[in-house]
């Protein structure tokens, strides 16, 4: 909307589209993402996050900054796995036989609603997998089942080697346990992925918070939604 600002017109213009997303709730949804996709291209440029290349979608994207996990001992921290898609992926992709991954999740769906701004995006117990670990035959692999609050500080993991975190937890609380307690291990060159970065509520926040303690990062790549980080160094 161009020209002097009228507050009948912009009344009229937002009741009506209140009206259509009221009457088709999948158009509110819909609009709700598109605002958070938007404000994520500025607070990557506010951030001075918005180097790195472009993809299309979150593989392409793991292909293009992943080439330094094909060789050398890597620990991969996969938080939140669901039905193993990222995994999979992953391990086919890299087949290195130095590399060692860590699973964490219930495998019981999300432990709360995921709430935006007081709107729900997703109930308790989405993205459940009955319970249990995906079926995958990798002998590098280790699952942790379990909240993550009692199963990442219990863990055995090399935080020596080069690490890969995968963030896809969704919600605030357990990201924000998961990045705290891994946090003075990271080492620069270390590669942090944030699945939902641009999700003002939950990673996002957790982003800028770790942001606003002094560490520092870089983009490699970023998607529509999603970010990939190397970290260069923590509070001075």
């Amino acid at each position: 909307m161009s020209g002097p600002y009228n507050k009948r017109s912009h009344d009229a213009v937002w009741s009506s589209l209140k009206r259509l997303c009221g009457r088709w709730p999948f158009l509110g949804k819909l609009l709700e993402f598109a605002g958070e996709v938007a404000s994520f291209t500025r607070w990557q440029r506010a951030r001075g996050l918005d180097e790195g290349a472009r993809y299309r979608d979150r593989e392409h994207l793991w292909q293009g900054t992943g080439v330094r996990l094909h060789q050398g001992s890597v620990t991969v921290l996969e938080f939140g796995v669901a039905s193993g898609a990222a995994a999979r992926y992953w391990l086919s992709m890299v087949r290195n036989p130095a590399l060692r991954w860590h699973g964490f999740d219930t495998f019981t769906g999300l432990p709360d609603p995921w709430m935006r701004g007081g709107v729900q995006f997703a109930e308790r117990g989405e993205f459940d997998a009955g319970g249990n670990p995906p079926d995958i035959s990798d002998s590098r692999v280790t699952w942790h089942a379990g909240r993550i609050e009692h199963t990442l500080p219990a863990a055995d993991i090399d935080y020596s080697a080069s690490l890969l975190v995968l963030f896809d937890l969704d919600l605030y609380e357990p990201s924000t346990f998961a990045l705290e307690c891994i946090a003075g291990h990271l080492k620069p060159g270390d590669l942090l992925y944030f699945d939902e970065a641009f999700d003002p509520w939950h990673e996002r926040r957790v982003l800028d918070e770790f942001l606003d303690q002094g560490h520092r990062v870089r983009t490699l790549g970023s998607t529509g939604v999603a970010l990939m980080l190397e970290y260069e160094g923590g509070p001075e």
